[in-house]
């Protein structure tokens, strides 16, 4: 059997795992977002966002861990906006792509394609 100290170690190493995943999946999002406001799409897609969840949720069987991993994704997807919608904008209007007005209309949908 593992010691306290034992398991808490593996809890550090997936924590750390977790971390970079974490990271990576953000570093795809802003990618994502450039697409979407490039095309003067809205940066945030509620239908997608329900097959997302619906689709983690249906990898895990039990409940309880169901109900851990479409928290988890929700909060991934509130952070992605955050980060799409909110430092996207400082740093697209900083690069001189678009003006504000016209960021702010790609969000809502009402962009143009630049």
């Amino acid at each position: 059997m593992a010691t306290l100290e034992e398991l808490r170690a593996q809890l550090d190493g997936i924590d750390n795992e977790i971390i970079e995943l974490y990271k990576k999946r953000m570093d795809v999002c802003m990618e994502i977002g450039d697409i979407k406001i490039s095309e003067g799409n809205k940066v945030f897609d509620k239908q997608r966002e329900r097959e997302k969840l619906a689709a983690v949720a249906a990898k895990v069987t039990e409940e309880f861990h169901k109900k851990g991993v479409q928290e988890l994704f929700e909060q991934a997807a509130v952070s992605a906006f955050d980060k799409t919608g909110g430092t996207r904008k400082a740093a697209v209007y900083r690069r001189g792509q678009i003006r504000l007005g016209e960021f702010q209309n790609c969000l809502s949908g009402n962009g143009r394609s630049i």
